[in-house]
């Protein structure tokens, strides 16, 4: 009886897990739909999500959230707060997808203030991970931001590869 409900726990701790996951995502999806047309009115949602998710202590949640906060940031010119956001993203979670569209924003911020070495090898961790993983929307994507640093390296050979 006592594995019995131990076993009960642990698979309705896991659903309660996927459950919050599934709720934040959700509501970033929300913020994010529109930040394009209004970047502070996303920025002011994920900053409410971002609580929540602390206080529900969940990482990936919390990791998804902060950088999608540091994307929004870039996007109104924040570069270096950008950074740090989708940093300290990288920090709470291993999440592979999380970590490449972090690395990508890094990538993009560095490319913006001309750190353009550092964001190749910020583009190349982002790459690596979305040809593992057969994305092809992000890979495209990414394969563009590399051909602007190439570009603005004077590499056009890599450029056009």
């Amino acid at each position: 009886m006592r594995y019995f409900l131990l076993a009960f726990f642990i698979v309705f701790t896991a659903s309660a897990q996927e459950t919050i996951n599934q709720t934040i995502r959700k509501k970033n999806d929300a913020a994010m739909a529109i930040y394009p047309k209004d970047p502070n009115l996303a920025l002011k949602q994920l900053l409410v999500i971002e609580k929540e998710a602390k206080q529900l202590k969940h990482n990936t949640s919390l990791a998804f959230t902060i950088n999608n906060i540091g994307i929004v940031t870039r996007v109104v010119g924040d570069f270096e707060k950008a950074i740090a956001y989708s940093n300290q993203s990288l920090k709470l979670t291993k999440d592979s997808l999380i970590v490449a569209s972090a690395s990508n924003n890094i990538g993009s911020c560095k490319r913006n203030i001309g750190l353009y070495e550092e964001a190749l090898k910020a583009y190349l961790i982002a790459i690596e991970i979305y040809d593992a993983k057969k994305d092809l929307k992000n890979q495209a994507i990414v394969n563009n931001n590399l051909g602007l640093v190439y570009r603005s390296l004077e590499m056009n050979v890599k450029a056009k590869e």
